[in-house]
C-alpha cells in the first residue's frame, strides 16, 4: 500500500483580502444607493437615508465597522492599517484602504446628494 501525500499550496491572504474588499465595495455601493445625503470625514462616511437613519462606515482601531444611528458595531474589515476617505469634488470621493499585509485597495465613488439637489 502506498500513500500519496497531497500538497496543496495555500493561497496567500490576498485572495481573502480581495474578496473582503470586493464585498466592502458592494456594501458602500448599496449604502450610496439607499442614501439621500452623504457626509464625508477623513476616517468615515455617513450615509443619511430617506427615513433619517444614519449609517456610518468608520475606522475603529484596526477595523472598519458599520454603525446605525451611532449604535452597534458590525465589523466589515479587519486588520486595517490605513483607511482614508478623500473628497475629490462635490459628488466624487475616493476610499483608500491598506491592510496589515500591505494589500492596498482604492476605489472612486460617485454620489448625488439628493438632500441638497432634490
Amino acid at each position: 500500500m502506498s500513500f500519496i501525500k497531497l500538497v496543496v499550496p495555500l493561497q496567500p491572504q490576498h485572495g481573502l483580502s480581495d474578496m473582503e474588499l470586493r464585498q466592502f465595495h458592494f456594501f458602500v455601493d448599496q449604502a450610496l444607493n439607499q442614501s439621500i445625503q452623504v457626509q464625508l470625514e477623513e476616517n468615515g462616511i455617513h450615509f443619511i437615508q430617506q427615513d433619517g437613519i444614519k449609517v456610518t462606515y468608520e475606522r475603529y482601531n484596526h477595523i472598519i465597522r458599520r454603525r446605525v444611528n451611532d449604535q452597534g458595531h458590525e465589523i466589515l474589515l479587519r486588520n486595517v492599517s490605513h483607511y482614508e476617505v478623500i473628497p475629490q469634488t462635490d459628488d466624487i470621493f475616493v476610499i483608500k484602504i491598506i491592510r496589515g499585509d500591505q494589500h492596498a485597495f482604492q476605489r472612486t465613488y460617485f454620489y448625488n446628494d439628493f438632500a441638497s439637489n432634490p
